[in-house]
Formats: C-alpha cells, structure tokens, sequence
C-alpha cells in the first residue's frame, strides 16, 4: 500500500504550491483506498435528504480536486476546528455552495475532532458517475494529507517527545470521526494553518541555507545581489533525505549548498503522510538568497578615487543618482555594453528600468574615452562596470576598478556573425541542428524539428546551458503532451538526454574575467510530427 501513496511537493520562485501525486493513477489507487465511499454511510444519508436527484443532472467532473468520474471536496481546518477554504466543483455554482455549506454543516455536527486536521489538506468524496447518471456516493474516511515535519528550534528540547509521537500508528479502516492524527509543523510553525505551513518551511529553509553559507566563499565567487538556486531532493517514508540535487551559480556554490543541505537533513523528524500512512515526498523549488555587498572602509576608498567614479559622478546629477530604485535583488546599477565587428558600441544598456537614469548613464558613458582603456573588443563579450551602489544607506556613484567581462562562447566557429546576439543565435541553431540530426537518424515514429517562435504541440522545451567545461546541458525537460515511440527501449526524451551526452564541446567555452564560467541559455524548443 505504501508504495502507493508517493506525492511531490512542488514549490515556485515565491511560494509554495499544495502536495501533488506524481500521477493520477496513484492518486486514485490512494484515495479509493483510504476514502471508502458508500451509498449507505452517514455523509450519503445526510445529503440525500437535502439535495433533489434533479440538481445532479448534467454535472461536470474534469475540474480538479476531481477525478475518476468522482466529485471532491477539499477543504482545510482552522486552529479552532472550523472548516474553511472548500474547494467544490460541479459545474453548477448554486450547487457548489450548497454541498459547501451542507459538508460543513455535516463536519461540525458529527465529526468532534475537527481541530486534529488542523495544518492538513483534506478531501472528501461527495458524488460519483455511474453511466450517464450521478448519485451520491459519498466518503466514510476524511483523506487528510500532512507535510513533513522538521524541528525548527534552536534547541531540540521538544524533538524526543515529538519522535516519540511519531511512533503512534493509525487504522485507517476507521469510522470517519476517528481516522485523524495531527501532525503539527515544529517550533515558530505550530499555530499556523495548512497553506501557510509550506511558507513556513520555505522561509526556514531559505534562512538555514543563509546562516550556514561560507562568507569566504561568496566573496571569492564575487557574488553579489540575488543568488538563484535550484534545489531538488526527496524525503523518504523515513523521513531521511536522499536524491539530492542542486543548481546554482557554478559548481562551487552548489557543492556549498549541497553540503549546508546535508546538515538541513538532520531538521527531518517526520515524513509526510496521508492519513497516517508515511510517503516519499519531493521537494523542487527554486530558492532565491540575496548577498549583500562587503564594503570596508578601505574598499570604499579605493573605488572613489578611481577614474571612472570621478567620471560619473561629474556627470550624474544628485537627482539621477537618487532615483536609483536598490533592493536586496538588485544593490548595484549597473552599465553593460559590447562591441560589433567593425569594433563599435553595440547593446549598450543599464539594468535598471528607470529610463531616465538609464539613458542619464548611457550619456555620460559615451562622453569616457574608451580609447585610453584598450579593451579587447571580441564580439562575444558583454563588459559591464557597476555605477551606483548603497553606501551606509546612501546612493553613491561608487564604480568598479575595472570593467568586468563575460563571454557566451562558440560551439563552432561563427565566421558570419557580426556580434554577440549573432554568435548567440549560431549557437542555438548549431546545437538544434545536432540533436535533430542525430535523433531523426533513429528508428522513431516522430521527426523532430527545430522551432525558433512559439513551438506547436507536440513539442519539447529544453532549459540548457553551458557548463564551466564548456559541455552542453540541461536543466530541466518539459513535454506538452504524452509522447510515445515504436522504440520502447529508448523513449523520445531519454534519445535526447542520450544524445545530449554526446555531445562534442564548444569549441570556445564561456568565460568570466578569463575563467571558466557557466553560461545560460534559456529555453531551447523542438517540435515532434508523425512521419
């Protein structure tokens, strides 16, 4: 049973999003299990009593929490045991409120223990589809789905009693009044409520990846501003943390993370559950840390008397540097520009969306004379050179010593192109050509194509970039639809990460300042058709 009852827990760039199963199938196998359904129950008798068969004629299963020809309701309860935030979908809004305030009516009358699903998120079977007709066919077990739990306190002088809870087992073959167990969020998270539990965790866990960061090494890596990383691991019916995975910056932060996540596995003391029931869950989230910038008195007296501060703050009026909007994600503005190949000014820019002040910098860059400095104006490089900065809680024009660089890199040679955005778009097209090539030189039953605009269904995304060593990878793979292939020992997707590890090196790998740098592609699309 338990191999069953596997969920992910996805999280976005800025919140957390609800327990999902990795498929429907095991969805269903794990509800149907748990939830029981009958005609004759309690919860059956209660709504056939108060709801006409004429209000279950053309209703609509397909809208989530659905499934299986069945009506859901999902709802969650406070700290007082009140119902709230039901989830009813029929197709039919008049309905929707009705089965809302009836089920609530229902739960508060006959189930005493409503307080104990407190932090879960609960479903119920209401109705179901037998032909062309609808009944009711409601749950006898509430199905209560419970995040893992991880101790929060800077001390763990309540850990042994809540390991010891955890040893408490549950029958899940009881009367729907008794199935519940709480499994409350340790520590600062205990008195919030299901949705937010997740945000607990999110910002715990953000703040043990900061506190444990070696400073040393950001300032090695010159990290500065928003540092995005990618965490993926998995937390099994144990509660142990295992398939741990993370992207970030370069190879050397992710190690860092990967070493603080190790010691974030300690914090585990419960896994998550479904009525009592452990199951593996997954954890894929991006997390976004901001790095503050460490001025010493000395750096700071260095940077005012260099050429290009004297320069920008000759030409930028108090007025321009005050409209600078700096925040933990963007503390510095800054000034990037490249050269084409007759060995001018090409995508000079700013990365602040204040026009005015963007086009204030643009002007007094213009005015240096960029002669003097002799930079190499290789057409695939991007200089940038930071302008204004927050010092001691003032906007100062603060500049660089010297003008930073970063290089996208060649796949092949580019003999054509005329500059960066050029070099860029013969890349992409060059790695497209690659991967087509080889997969359509397989025995499949799609052809796969490239797609420059917004690809057609089916179609493949990959997010890509280009590692230290100058390889091609990926990230992340996403398919719009279910794709099949006569080949069966060899899917379309794993043909392609196949192909994808074959691939040769650039033949000029991405640089940063002169050292190995990991590039970013973005998103890179193909499009399946039938032969």
């Amino acid at each position: 049973m338990n191999k069953l009852l596997i969920l992910f827990l996805l999280f976005s760039l800025n919140a957390f999003s609800q327990f999902k199963l990795m498929d429907e199938k095991l969805e269903e196998k794990s509800f149907q299990r748990l939830n029981r359904p009958s005609t004759e129950n309690k919860l059956s008798d209660f709504l056939k009593q108060r709801i006409h068969p004429d209000e279950l004629i053309s209703l609509d299963y397909s809208t989530s929490p659905n499934l299986d020809n069945s009506i859901r309701a999902q709802f969650e309860v406070d700290q007082m045991g009140r119902p709230w935030n039901f989830r009813i979908y029929t197709g039919k809004r008049e309905l929707n409120k009705k089965l809302e305030k009836l089920l609530k009516e229902f739960l508060l009358e006959e189930v005493p223990n409503l307080s104990d699903l407190h932090q879960a998120k609960n479903r119920i079977q209401l109705l179901s589809k037998e032909g062309d007709k609808s009944i009711i066919n409601a749950s006898s077990v509430i199905v209560s789905d419970y995040p893992p739990v991880f101790d929060n306190y800077q001390n763990n002088s309540t850990l042994s009693t809540q390991k010891e809870a955890n040893k408490k087992k549950l029958n899940a073959d009881s009367s729907i009044s008794d199935v519940f167990e709480r499994f409350p969020i340790s520590g600062d998270c205990q008195n919030i409520v299901f949705g937010d539990a997740y945000g607990c965790f999110k910002t715990y866990l953000e703040n043990f990846i900061i506190n444990n960061l070696n400073n040393d090494l950001l300032k090695k890596e010159k990290i500065i501003g928003e540092l995005k990383t990618n965490i993926h691991f998995k937390i099994d019916k144990k509660g142990q943390l295992k398939d741990l995975k993370c992207y970030s910056y370069n190879e050397t932060i992710e190690k860092e993370i990967i070493r603080i996540l190790k010691l974030f596995a300690a914090k585990i003391i419960k896994p998550a559950r479904r009525n009592g029931i452990p199951f593996e869950s997954s954890v894929n989230r991006i997390v976004s840390l901001y790095i503050g910038e460490d001025l010493t008195k000395e750096k700071i007296s260095n940077l005012e008397n260099n050429v290009f501060t004297k320069h920008f703050r000759q030409e930028l009026s108090t007025k321009d540097i005050n409209s600078a909007n700096l925040t933990p994600r963007k503390p510095i503005i800054k000034l990037l520009f490249s050269f084409n190949k007759k060995g001018n000014l090409s995508n000079i820019e700013t990365n602040t969306r204040n026009e005015k002040l963007s086009k204030s910098i643009i002007k007094a860059f213009k005015k240096y004379p960029l002669d003097l400095i002799n930079l190499d104006k290789s057409i695939d490089r991007t200089y940038s050179l930071s302008i204004i900065r927050n010092v001691t809680d003032k906007k100062q024009v603060l500049c660089d010593n010297e003008f930073q660089w970063i290089s996208v890199g060649n796949f092949k040679q580019c003999y054509k192109c005329k500059n960066i955005d050029n070099i860029k778009e013969f890349n992409i097209n060059q790695i497209q050509n690659y991967i087509v090539n080889k997969f359509n030189s397989k025995n499949n039953s799609y052809k796969l194509t490239k797609s420059s605009g917004l690809p057609k269904p089916p179609f493949i995304n990959l997010q890509a970039y280009i590692s230290q060593k100058g390889t091609f990878r990926i990230n992340n793979m996403v398919k719009t639809e279910k794709i099949s292939t006569t080949n069966t020992k060899a899917p379309i997707l794993s043909q392609i990460k196949s192909i994808i590890e074959q691939m040769p090196k650039y033949s000029k790998p991405p640089l940063k300042n002169g050292k190995p740098h990991r590039f970013e592609m973005g998103y890179i699309a193909f499009e399946l058709k039938k032969y």
